[in-house]
């Protein structure tokens, strides 16, 4: 059984369930004149999920897969959820082992890393990374989206040396 890590900000607990779409909630907050306010207001990050959505709902093929916008993601190595919490995610501050509560909603594994971009021309590169991503093949740091709620069954504890889990 594969075991799923959670990143979140959220004022959660062990046994809590989230509903799919949060990120996309937090990106309908976005405002227009915002001053780069980390995430909200960064308009290239909004940019960034909007044309793999674009790319996701126009190519015939990837139009099964569930939306970034109106999912849960979770991480497969705890390495990966720790990376994404001190490097991507600032508002994040807790990791916790979570399990998919309904198995058979729509989920999608696609290479975390191409969503990050190098310094390039914008359209070209995003179109190119977002067809990789939804084409899920060989991801170097797998994320997985589900379209189903998630439970978080503990909290993980002990990186950088070895994640125990724990009641909180």
């Amino acid at each position: 059984m594969t075991t799923f890590f959670h990143v979140t900000s959220a004022p959660v607990a062990v046994g809590s369930v989230i509903e799919p779409g949060n990120w996309g909630n937090l990106l309908n907050q976005y405002r227009i004149g915002a001053q780069n306010i980390k995430p909200l207001g960064n308009p290239w990050l909004l940019s960034r999920e909007l044309a793999f959505e674009l790319t996701r709902s126009s190519i015939p093929q990837f139009r099964s897969k569930p939306s970034r916008l109106n999912s849960c993601f979770l991480f497969t190595d705890i390495g990966h959820a720790n990376n994404h919490m001190n490097t991507q995610s600032e508002l994040a501050t807790r990791i916790f082992i979570a399990e998919i509560v309904d198995p058979s909603a729509a989920s999608h594994t696609g290479d975390y890393e191409l969503i990050n971009l190098p310094a390039s021309d914008f359209l070209p590169a995003i179109t190119q990374h977002a067809q990789r991503y939804w084409a899920g093949e060989s991801p170097r740091v797998p994320e997985v989206l589900t379209e189903s709620p998630i439970r978080l069954v503990s909290v993980v504890n002990g990186w950088p040396n070895q994640f125990k889990p724990s009641a909180e």
